[in-house]
C-alpha cells in the first residue's frame, strides 16, 4: 500500500515539474507591454498573456532619405512582420511613414516606431544590421 501512495506522489510531482517547465519555457521570450521593443531581423518574441508569436521577418523596401543628404521627401521603408497564433499565420507590412505605421491584431496594437540603422549615402545596409523598434499596446 505504501508503494502505491509513493508512486502517486512521484507521478504528481513529475507532472507538476513538467507543467512548470513548459510554462517557464513558453514565457521565456515574452515581452513587456506599453514599452518600446527592439527586434533584430529574424528575432521572435511572444506577446504577453497570449500565444501570439511576433517575428521581424524582413525589410521589403528602404528608400529613406540618407541622413547625410538633404532631401525634399523623407522616403519610406517597409518592414514585414509575422504574427502567429497556434497554426494560423498572418503577415503585416508596416511603413516608416505615418499613414501605415500601425497594425491591429487580435487585442493588440503594434506600431512601427523606428527602423535602424539610418541610411547613409553610398553605403549599403546589410539585412542582418536592420532592427525595428515597435510599440505594442493591449487594447
Amino acid at each position: 500500500m505504501a508503494k502505491v501512495a509513493y508512486m502517486k506522489k512521484t507521478i504528481a510531482l513529475v507532472i507538476i515539474f513538467c507543467l512548470s517547465w513548459m510554462f517557464v519555457a513558453f514565457r521565456g521570450n515574452a515581452i513587456p507591454i506599453d514599452q518600446e521593443l527592439n527586434l533584430k531581423l529574424g528575432q521572435e518574441v511572444v506577446l504577453p498573456q497570449s500565444q501570439i508569436k511576433l517575428t521581424f521577418e524582413s525589410v521589403l523596401t528602404d528608400s529613406r532619405c540618407p541622413i547625410d543628404v538633404e532631401c525634399y521627401w523623407a522616403g519610406n521603408a517597409e518592414v514585414k512582420l509575422k504574427l502567429q497564433r497556434k497554426r494560423k499565420i498572418t503577415t503585416a507590412v508596416l511603413n516608416t511613414m505615418e499613414r501605415d505605421q500601425v497594425v491591429k491584431y487580435r487585442s493588440y496594437t503594434i506600431r512601427l516606431a523606428k527602423l535602424s540603422p539610418d541610411r547613409h549615402s553610398g553605403k549599403v545596409i546589410s539585412p542582418n544590421d536592420y532592427e525595428v523598434t515597435l510599440k505594442i499596446n493591449k487594447d
